[in-house]
């Protein structure tokens, strides 16, 4: 069994899941490099934990830990590691390890953390321990604890995404992760490139990617494409990249490989309203592209302002205009309840995402995001005191906690306007495949309903006959 296992701790209540990049690039990275890698997914797996662990005996453990609910779930995993291996070796990285490196390390359960970037600290740690050297003085980006103290070695500059191996697929069940979409029923998501160039206040990217953006070339990109599409039958990519066109060059010269090469694909990505460019967009239409969805955040130009977004109102309603036009598809999402915000600011942002005419809106009760500059000011303003347990700081970040308010606005409001998004997506989404006669993907949608939704889900059938009847 593998000496190296890479666990992507539970996120997500739902199947299909999202492809958990992060550990997928380094599995595939330490694989290439001749050494013994495995793989376990909290979010797809049906083997127990427990027994995984007795029956693999890695020697090396690493877990990948966002802001969030996995924070919980990594905790509880890693002392059953300490529990059952003794021996064995626990790396904690991920963003929420990069912001919060002593929180972390300083946990009986963590032997070491490795701050931003894994790919090549990774590597070289593991290369050393399973020699029996833990000497890690001179590895950059890695934490350690010596005699007591917390040491934490300097940042290496960031690796060239171009001289990566390709992901790990096949060593996670890719059936667990395919999606059905409005424009394909096989799609996965695809991480082209790190980072972003921007500086969005309510954003980790500045703290952890130091507003540098990094991309896949176009011939990469196509690689990773054809490899899922041959070997696996995928049809759809939806590229998750903070900012899959940063780099407009890179996507112009992506799709024209697409049309050169007669690669017949649905795909989707984001995107942002201030570089919306009609001839871009009407390639990429051309080339396959389905579905651009824009970061809103807001209708109120004193909080775009705030929040550094680098986009006003007219820009925004321009870009909508621009999908319209070529006949793109185009998401919203926005945010409502920010530090400073008032009822008339949202009332604002609500008047403006209606009129944009988007299929799909996307509403999220903000909550401050560690690393970035809302989340100081939060902070530092007493709107927010972060929990000192890892335990508690998953709790406080969970997407599902709604008892965060740092805004000057009712939580009941709030939460009315986040339902009202949520039944005319469902609504919508109903409406479409009704209309077009998608009864798999309207099957599909049903399945996935939790027990939370079904209320709203409820409300948006009842709406969407009524609808019909009178007609």
């Amino acid at each position: 069994m593998a000496e190296i296992l890479f666990v992507n701790p539970k996120s997500f209540n739902t199947i299909p899941s999202y492809f958990p990049y992060g550990i997928l690039y380094m599995a595939g990275f330490l694989r290439a490099k001749g050494m013994d890698v495995g793989i376990y997914d909290t979010n797809v797996e049906d083997r127990d934990f427990r027994e995984f662990l007795k029956k693999t005996s890695p020697k090396v453990v690493g877990f990948s830990v966002l802001s969030g609910s996995c924070i919980g779930d990594a905790v509880n995993k890693s002392k059953m590691v300490r529990e059952i291996l003794k021996e064995a070796k626990i790396v904690w990285g991920g963003i929420h390890t990069t912001i919060f490196p002593d929180h972390v390390l300083k946990q009986p359960y963590v032997d070491y953390i490795i701050i931003n970037e894994g790919d090549r600290p990774i590597l070289e740690l593991c290369q050393r321990l399973l020699k029996g050297d833990d000497e890690a003085k001179d590895i950059l980006n890695l934490g350690y604890k010596e005699n007591g103290t917390l040491v934490k070695n300097k940042i290496r500059p960031f690796i060239e995404l171009d001289d990566l191996p390709l992901p790990a697929w096949d060593m996670v069940p890719i059936e667990r992760y395919i999606h059905k979409k409005f424009y394909s029923d096989r799609v996965v998501t695809l991480h082209t490139s790190r980072g972003c160039p921007w500086s969005c206040s309510y954003c980790y990217n500045e703290q952890v990617n130091f507003r540098r953006w990094r991309g896949l070339s176009p011939e990469k990109i196509l690689e990773q494409v054809l490899c899922l599409k041959d070997r696996y039958g995928i049809k759809g990519f939806q590229f998750y990249d903070d900012e899959f066109d940063a780099n407009p060059k890179r996507v112009v010269v992506f799709c024209n490989l697409l049309l050169k090469e007669k690669i017949n694909i649905k795909w989707a990505h984001y995107s942002r309203t201030n570089i919306a460019d009609e001839e871009r967009y009407a390639l990429e239409k051309k080339a396959g592209c389905c579905f651009i969805e824009f970061g809103v955040e807001s209708g109120s130009p004193r909080i775009l302002e705030k929040i550094r977004k680098g986009q006003d109102v007219d820009g925004i309603k321009k870009a909508f205009d621009i999908c319209h036009k070529v006949g793109l598809k185009a998401g919203a999402m926005f945010m409502a309840g920010m530090p400073t915000e008032t009822r008339e600011d949202v009332e604002m942002t609500v008047n403006l995402v209606k009129s944009l005419k988007a299929h799909q809106t996307i509403n999220t009760i903000f909550r401050p995001y560690p690393g970035s500059e809302l989340f100081n000011y939060c902070v530092s303003n007493g709107l927010f005191k972060l929990p000192e347990s890892l335990e508690e700081q998953g709790k406080a970040f969970d997407i599902g906690n709604t008892s965060i308010n740092v805004s000057k606005i009712d939580s009941a409001y709030l939460q009315s306007i986040h339902d009202m998004f949520t039944f005319n997506n469902i609504k919508n989404e109903l409406i479409g495949c009704i209309s077009n006669g998608n009864w798999r993907l309207l099957v599909y949608y049903m399945k996935k309903i939790n027990s939370g939704s079904i209320k709203v889900v409820r409300s948006a059938i009842m709406g969407l006959f009524k609808g019909l009847i009178k007609r």
